[in-house]
């Protein structure tokens, strides 16, 4: 409902709320697993690649994947002490313009660990397939997946939580 999405706007702008608790929660829940070895990283697209970074410095992840997410207001403040990050952004999207470069700057300045790519000719929502009625709108918006940007992101992620998340 459109309560529960200004709620998620809202805990994102200001960094705390039920949103970041829901996640710590499925944090612990899965490393708590019979077949997690207790290493959990954390995948968010779009509003949830926001709350991925929030998570990132204070909930015990090993690997972060905000994809095309909101960078916080303070980003050296609000990121210190984060979990490696990996991080995807497509150059035309002009939702979240520069947000590539002001992450891959902060995460420089803590001294984070990370990997931050800006496709040139992928839009907002790259690694999504939209499907249903609002699909003809986001092709209208240009928004949706680019396949050859999509791939390389993917494969970035992955490679990434092997090294972070995967090893023992």
């Amino acid at each position: 409902t459109l309560t529960c999405l200004l709620a998620a706007f809202r805990a994102l702008n200001r960094g705390q709320g039920r949103q970041l608790e829901d996640i710590e929660a499925a944090r612990a829940m899965v490393a708590g697993h019979e077949h997690c070895t207790g290493k959990v990283g954390v995948v968010g697209f779009c509003l949830g690649g926001g709350f991925a970074l929030l998570a990132a410095p204070r909930s015990g992840f090993a690997a972060a994947a905000p994809n095309y997410g909101e960078v916080p207001a303070r980003p050296e403040e609000a990121l210190r002490g984060a979990c490696p990050v990996v991080a995807s952004y497509g150059a035309k999207d002009r939702m979240l313009p520069g947000r590539a470069a002001r992450l891959e700057a902060a995460l420089s300045a803590v001294g984070v660990a990370h990997d931050v790519k800006e496709y040139p000719d992928a839009n907002h929502s790259f690694l999504n397939h939209h499907s249903g009625p609002l699909a003809p709108v986001a092709r209208v918006l240009g928004i949706g997946l680019h396949e050859p940007s999509a791939d390389d992101a993917w494969r970035r992620v992955l490679a990434f939580f092997d090294l972070h998340v995967r090893t023992a």
